[in-house]
């Protein structure tokens, strides 16, 4: 590298096919605590971004000279605290007449990797340091905090907005437009912390967006993020200027081949909804397996799974051969201009820009000090951009790595009645789903989480619930939770390892139930079956050659009074209330949820064909008018030289009759001009029917204006036939009487 302050080597050298040469205006502001520094274009080497919908990255290379003052950005870019940018580019080209003045690309973010070359005067005493050139990368707040974000939690009753607005970190400013961001859920687990598959805070919103099918909006004019489940609309649409573009190329996507099918593999529930495709070939489908009691669940899968088969719209990638002079970014609508020609598949149709690619560098390769503090600079740019229609439906999807559930925890399980050491257990059903449910405490998060009552991993001919506080090991998912595993013995449940025996305790406690243990008793099996109730015991015992039955009452043990104990009922009670009035809004909501994607998907998909036919039609239309016109100015050209013809040979033919007027020949003469008459007269019409016949074959698409034409072409017919029946009788007026 020559010079004091050169630019760095492109990165991407191809994209400098297409570049161009302008003076822009250009702003880099930096930010640190209170301080503020901002940069004037002069000073920029090199700038390279990429914005999406989501976020952006960026690249900033720029200059700073000490041969006059300090560096104002050592300090802070040096040091470990945060650093904040803000870059703005705008052309300095004059805005058409019509036009607004031009409209600056900026965006915000936060500095990640930093790095600095200084540049030392070599023939100077002691070779001071005379500038440095950084170059700084700059990324999106979210992609920068969310990225090196791993929460492991978990919550309980909430919605996916109490949990997102929980981690707006750094001061993220984070609205919502979704339905599946504000529904009640019972349970939530952020999994960020799995080490069977780690992710970030950033992959999980990404999920989110995948699983639900929204999208997390950016909007670069205020940094400010969004999470949509539909594409926000852009108020005040920018002219596509033609004389910005370069060259525009239509991208048509392929249509999704496939059909799919949503499949619940429930017991009680099974059921197979298929979601049909306009351009599925028949057996090609995409299916979807479930499993849940509730079909109102599978319902709004169906729904989901049917707005994702609705095909893509038409891109266009654009190259432009100036910088914009109107704003255009992610997210901004775009319309073309009347530079565009009509013909054009989309010359009034709003396009959205789906993504902006900029790379800039200064012409100079070596620039003074006082260039470093210009305002603008020449740069040479290539800008590249990716539209899509505006009415497109297809959200675009975040890249991520896929978060891994489940998170396996202790819990203890929770139950009321009898003493603290008791082993009840309380379980609650729900009317709405016919589904049980336990609740375990989690003690690493100080919740309570429902887990479905079920056997488990036993049969359903044993029925030992789990007890109150008995401990267990959870298996969290990202909507739910169940018990994978026991961790304990039950009290009094072990035995002696000298008999080598095996237990199986029922009862509240020891002092308080049955248990039956075989064990060995000098060498030999023994089976003992034994009731307790305070100091009233019972037992049976099963030995080599004997059974012995026994009643007896132990001194030494407490006296156990019972009691009528309602805790359990009336908890059982007021939980199944609770989730009775909680699941029939629930049912309700879900149900009207299902209906309303199902006809939402419907509506949408109808309209999608809707438009794509117009479109086609429209264009086959413009197409069609434009190859009959032709043929039409054809057919009414050869129309003109008939007419000419005839007109010129009735000239002729007139000329003849006055000079065979002085001859014998008159007779002949007569017949034959009216014979030529005649031919040009055959040869009209044909010409007239041909015309007849585009006219007919164009009255499905333009009705109105093709019949006005018909109209004008069959007096012109007529005019014709009359203007030629006169001529006829004027000959024959003149022969002399026979």
């Amino acid at each position: 590298m020559t010079g004091k302050y050169p630019s760095p080597p492109a990165r991407a050298t191809h994209l400098y096919v297409s570049a161009f040469t302008e003076r822009l205006n250009a702003t880099l502001t930096l930010s640190c605590g209170d301080a503020t520094v901002e940069l004037p274009g002069g000073a920029l080497r090199r700038l390279s971004a990429h914005l999406r919908p989501w976020g952006f990255e960026a690249e900033v290379c720029f200059a700073v000279s000490l041969e006059q003052d300090e560096d104002p950005v050592f300090t802070h870019l040096a040091g470990n605290d945060l650093v904040k940018a803000a870059v703005t580019v705008c052309s300095r080209e004059e805005p058409a007449d019509g036009y607004e003045a031009p409209v600056p690309l900026s965006f915000r973010g936060l500095v990640t990797e930093r790095r600095m070359e200084e540049r030392t005067g070599v023939d100077l005493e002691g070779e001071p340091v005379q500038g440095r050139v950084y170059t700084l990368t700059v990324q999106d707040a979210a992609a920068v905090l969310w990225r090196q974000h791993q929460p492991c939690e978990l919550h309980v009753a909430t919605t996916l907005g109490s949990v997102l607005d929980a981690h707006k970190v750094g001061g993220l400013q984070l609205t919502y437009d979704w339905k599946a961001i504000t529904d009640d859920r019972a349970l939530v687990t952020l999994p960020c912390g799995n080490d069977a598959g780690p992710c970030t805070f950033y992959d999980f919103v990404a999920w989110l967006c995948d699983r639900y099918d929204g999208t997390l909006e950016h909007d670069y004019p205020t940094a400010a993020y969004k999470l949509v489940e539909k594409r926000s609309k852009d108020a005040s649409p920018s002219p596509l200027l033609r004389d910005d573009v370069r060259e525009l190329r239509v991208e048509l996507p392929p249509p999704p081949r496939h059909a799919a099918r949503v499949r619940n593999a429930h017991a009680s529930s099974g059921a197979t909804t298929p979601l049909p495709a306009s351009a599925a070939v028949t057996g090609v489908y995409q299916e979807h397996l479930v499993r849940t009691p509730i079909p109102t669940d599978a319902s709004a899968r169906a729904a989901l799974e049917a707005r994702r088969l609705v095909p893509g719209r038409d891109r266009a990638t654009v190259t432009f051969r100036r910088f914009p002079v109107v704003g255009l970014w992610p997210g901004k609508f775009a319309v073309a201009d009347a530079g565009w020609t009509d013909k054009s598949r989309h010359a009034k149709k709003p396009f959205r820009v789906l993504e902006f690619h900029l790379e800039a560098r200064p012409t100079g390769e070596e620039l003074s000090d006082n260039e470093l503090e210009s305002p603008d600079a020449a740069f040479e740019c290539t800008v590249h951009a990716l539209l899509e229609l505006a009415s497109t439906r297809r959200l675009p999807r975040l890249p991520y790595r896929p978060p891994r559930w489940p998170l396996h925890v202790e819990g203890r399980v929770v139950s009321v009645g009898g003493e603290d050491d008791d082993r009840t257990w309380l379980a609650v059903v729900d009317d709405v789903t016919s589904r049980t449910f336990q609740t375990v405490f989690v003690p690493l998060w100080n919740k309570l989480v429902p887990v479905p009552f079920e056997p488990g991993g036993a049969t359903g001919a044993f029925f030992f619930p789990p007890y109150k506080d008995a401990r267990v090991l959870l298996a969290l998912e990202w909507d739910g939770a169940r018990v994978v595993r026991h961790l304990d013995w039950a009290k009094g449940a072990s035995t002696p390892k000298d008999g080598q025996g095996n237990r199986l305790v029922f009862g509240k406690q020891s002092s308080n139930g049955t248990y039956l243990e075989h064990a060995y008793v000098d060498g030999k099996p023994t089976l003992t079956l034994k009731r307790t109730l305070g100091k009233d015991v019972q037992s049976v015992v099963f030995s080599e050659g004997d059974i012995l039955l026994k009643l007896e009452e132990d001194a030494t043990a407490t006296a156990v009074t019972p009691k009528a104990d309602l805790s359990i009922e009336v908890e059982a009670a007021k939980g199944a209330l609770n989730m009775e009035v909680k699941g029939g809004i629930q049912k309700v909501s879900k149900a009207f949820d299902a209906a309303l994607g199902g006809s939402t998907a419907a509506l949408e998909g109808a309209t999608e064909s809707l438009e794509m036919e117009l479109t086609t039609a429209e264009e086959s239309l413009r197409s069609r008018v434009d190859t009959t016109r032709a043929e039409l100015e054809e057919a009414l050209s050869g129309l003109g030289a008939a007419l000419e013809t005839v007109a010129a040979a009735v000239t002729a033919a007139k000329s003849e009759l006055l000079a065979a007027l002085e001859s014998d020949a008159l007779g002949p003469k007569i017949s034959e001009a009216e014979s030529a008459v005649d031919d040009l007269l055959s040869d009209a019409r044909r010409q007239l029917s041909e015309l007849r016949r585009l006219l007919e074959s164009l009255a499905d698409e333009a009705q109105e204006p093709l019949q006005q034409v018909a109209a004008r072409l069959a007096g012109l017919e007529t005019t014709l036939k009359s203007v030629l029946s006169a001529l006829t009788a004027r000959l024959r007026s003149l022969l002399p009487p026979e």
